[in-house]
């Protein structure tokens, strides 16, 4: 084998592991105070609350979200 092809092997290699682990458990869904209870992650579905506004500077960005309208 070439150089070129074992490098673009081990470059497909690490990128695949990359994706993996990416693949974290967050195949549940919850709200905030139930994810707060436990260390495992969460998707947290919430509404964006617009009267409490938000923050956005370069290298932040904050909102507020709320469980329920």
């Amino acid at each position: 084998m070439r150089k070129s092809a074992i490098i673009g092997l081990i470059t497909i290699a690490i990128c695949v592991g990359f994706l993996v682990s990416l693949n974290a458990d967050t195949s549940n869904y919850s709200t905030f105070t139930e994810a707060a209870k436990d260390a495992r992650e969460f998707h947290v579905m919430g509404y964006w609350e617009k009267n409490k506004g938000m923050y956005y500077d370069c290298l932040l960005y904050t909102s507020d979200a709320a469980d329920e309208r």
